[in-house]
């Protein structure tokens, strides 16, 4: 009859602690700085966050970080004790990938009791990463020599290399004012790291006597974006 009582009085004291887990006692996790903050991609961010023993006997906890999906984390957390009722302020670092899209995401800390691993605590902060800006235009193809009076195609790459979708705006320059034409529009949107291909099709005039240098720029520019514009360009010689 001791025995069995000793075993409910046991599984009375485990529920409670789990329970009282469940309510945050026994272990508090804060952060010592923003909730909110602001990040850039291939960013570094380091955090701090308040970790608080709130027994009355030490103990020794693990800790863990969850990042968004490609977040890379820098600092290394060990096993660490805490005595009764005492705080200490952990470190956090991590990097934004490049390919972070503009938004917002959510960090979390979480902190367990070595022993008792019920026992934890966490807290989420937020990460809002800001829009960044950039284009790539890359010459794919172009013929070394041309006749006169033969068409002759030449192609561009377009990249929004932007962690937001653009709508990118497109201008050709033809040297000698010979007529070319496009198979896109002048402007066409990239979600992004997002690509397009664009062909120019030339005809130099079949009456052209000498021998020309022709050449084809071509300029692409985020279109509705703050100052300064964001562009970039090509060209084929």
């Amino acid at each position: 009859m001791r025995s069995a009582f000793l075993a409910i009085v046991f599984y009375l004291i485990t529920s409670t602690v789990a329970h009282s887990a469940a309510q945050g006692l026994g272990l508090e996790v804060r952060p010592a700085g923003k909730e909110l903050f602001e990040a850039t991609p291939k960013g570094i961010v380091a955090l701090t966050f308040r970790v608080t023993n709130t027994t009355n006997q030490q103990h020794e906890y693990t800790s863990e970080i969850k990042l968004p999906e490609g977040w890379v984390l820098i600092t290394k957390d060990f096993p660490f004790d805490l005595g009764a009722n005492e705080t200490i302020t952990k470190l956090v670092s991590f990097i934004v990938p490049e390919t972070a899209q503009a938004g917002r995401y959510k960090i979390t800390y979480l902190v367990k009791m070595r022993k008792y691993p019920s026992i934890h605590d966490f807290y989420t902060v937020d990460a809002v990463v800001l829009p960044h800006s950039k284009l790539e235009v890359k010459l794919l193809e172009t013929p070394r020599y041309i006749i006169a009076g033969e068409y002759y195609q030449a192609r561009f790459l377009v990249t929004n290399n932007s962690n937001t979708e653009n709508t990118i705006g497109m201008s050709i320059d033809s040297s000698e004012n010979i007529p070319f034409t496009v198979d896109t529009d002048e402007t066409f949107k990239l979600a992004p790291w997002q690509s397009k291909t664009v062909t120019v099709w030339v005809e130099p005039d079949a009456i052209i006597a000498k021998i020309l240098k022709h050449r084809l720029r071509l300029t692409a520019q985020i279109v509705g974006n703050s100052k300064p514009k964001t562009q970039a360009k090509a060209e084929s010689m």
